[in-house]
């Protein structure tokens, strides 16, 4: 009998496998995409000039979207905003905005001032700041927290407060704020960042139930490594995608999915999570970020003594 049973155990874990292998091929590479200038003309994004955002913007623009480029350099914005005005043959406007200084009200101001004349019909919220390397949140650098909190956290509030009247008036929109793996459970040593991107998916989910009847889709991306200056990794892999191929699938997923990795790999990674014990998983995280900050210090040490 106990071996029937493993047996049978071992079946049902196959047909789940298989089952949801062969959903998640269907939802990133089978499912006809929306038409997403449905939503409107207009697209916004933050942190529009590097990584996802600026992919996320580019597969926009691919798809006829004017964009509303929105970064704190001046100079950035205005190469992307020649780019894509050059390359696609698409309306752009800049706003330069630092949201590590600006308040809730002056960034909801400043935007909705902004695009108060425009069909916006989807926003990219991706602007989000880190960690420099893993550490203990009392050993923090002075004013870490605050940069966190009001990148990672007040610009989705306050922008989203910004497009949505006019969405509603509309009756359509989509927005889609960009979390991270890091807000699926506690990381250690990236605390205030793993606890930041959470806010942004219970607000996400929360945002979707309020507004589920009005025309507006909601969307939380929580995605793993990509190769940015966020991540700071370089070299891409099946598993650590580029931001133009995280974002050419992402895009896919506007419309559709309320909370998802945002590409095939990711979601992979964390369906096999769902075997492992989350004691262990958080175990083997902390290891992790515990090496990545040994190493990060042993180089500030050694870049110390170097100095004359």
């Amino acid at each position: 009998m106990p071996q029937i049973s493993l047996l049978n155990f071992l079946i049902a874990v196959l047909i789940a496998l298989t089952f949801g292998l062969a959903k998640l091929i269907y939802v990133y590479f089978l499912r006809n995409p929306l038409d997403l200038t449905k939503f409107g003309k207009w697209a916004v994004v933050t942190g529009s000039t590097d990584g996802i955002g600026a992919a996320y913007a580019t597969e926009l623009a691919l798809r006829g979207f004017n964009l509303v480029l929105i970064s704190r350099s001046p100079s950035k914005l205005k190469y992307s905003s020649e780019f894509f005005r050059s390359r696609f043959k698409v309306d752009t406007k800049i706003l330069v905005i630092d949201f590590k200084i600006k308040s809730f009200e002056e960034m909801k101001k400043e935007v909705s001032e902004a695009i108060k004349d425009l069909d916006v019909g989807i926003l990219i919220n991706n602007a989000g700041v880190g960690y420099d390397y893993p550490e203990y949140f009392h050993e923090l650098p002075e004013g870490k927290v605050e940069e966190l909190i009001k990148v990672n956290i007040n610009s989705v509030a306050s922008l989203t407060s910004a497009v949505l009247p006019g969405m509603l008036q509309r009756k359509r929109g989509a927005i889609v704020n960009i979390s991270s793996s890091s807000g699926f459970f506690p990381n250690g040593l990236l605390t205030v960042y793993s606890a930041t991107k959470s806010f942004v998916d219970f607000f996400s989910r929360g945002l979707a139930q309020e507004y589920d009847t009005s025309g507006i889709h909601i969307q939380c991306v929580l995605p793993l490594y990509v190769t940015t200056k966020l991540s700071k990794l370089r070299h891409p892999s099946f598993f650590v995608p580029t931001p133009a191929t995280f974002a050419k699938q992402a895009v896919r997923l506007i419309g559709f999915e309320k909370r998802i990795t945002g590409c095939f790999s990711h979601s992979l990674q964390i369906a096999l999570t769902n075997f492992v014990p989350s004691c262990l998983l958080h175990k083997y995280l902390f290891r992790l970020h515990s090496s990545v900050r040994r190493a990060a210090l042993r180089k500030k040490a050694l870049q110390r003594k170097s100095q004359p």
